[in-house]
């Protein structure tokens, strides 16, 4: 008599599991929060790097930025402009990095020679201090080696279009 009881206690704790209310995709519970807190930490804690002002295709203005979560004494900016296919070194090939205020802010003179206001994209890379990010003056694409060393990166677009 005993096997059959056991075997619908079973049977209820299941119905019950089965038919209990679950929450929704996304939805915190108790047992997720510490998960979500995590995962919420760690996106405030990645290195970041944004534009905070791009001047308009045409312009002579200097490129600024801002970077996040580094101490900006352990980093440096790397860019490069695309301009008539091919990407260049700012701001200049003898001083290839450009270097962040204890702020986190950053300026880059992208202009420098040639028709550089015609860039049509922008990249910018934020890079350990030591690392000797790769020359570039005219090249069909950017260097495998700066997107590996790179913390984080910052892409704008331009357009000549109006």
């Amino acid at each position: 008599m005993k096997k059959p009881k056991m075997t619908l206690s079973f049977a209820v704790v299941f119905l019950i599991a089965l038919l209990a209310p679950t929450p929704s995709l996304g939805a915190e519970t108790s047992s997720t929060k510490p998960i979500v807190a995590a995962q919420n930490a760690a996106q405030k804690t990645k290195p970041r790097i944004r534009f905070t002002s791009v001047p308009p295709y045409g312009s002579t203005k200097n490129l600024k930025g801002q970077v996040y979560n580094v101490n900006p004494a352990d980093y440096r900016v790397a860019v490069y402009i695309r301009v008539a296919g091919g990407w260049w070194t700012k701001p200049y090939w003898a001083r290839p990095i450009t270097y962040i205020q204890p702020d986190g802010s950053w300026v880059c003179d992208i202009t420098t020679g040639g028709i550089d206001e015609q860039a049509t994209k922008i990249k910018a890379f934020l890079i350990p201090k030591g690392y000797k990010p790769p020359l570039r003056s005219g090249q069909s694409r950017l260097p495998a080696g700066i997107r590996k060393a790179a913390v984080a990166i910052a892409t704008a677009r331009r357009s000549g279009n109006r």
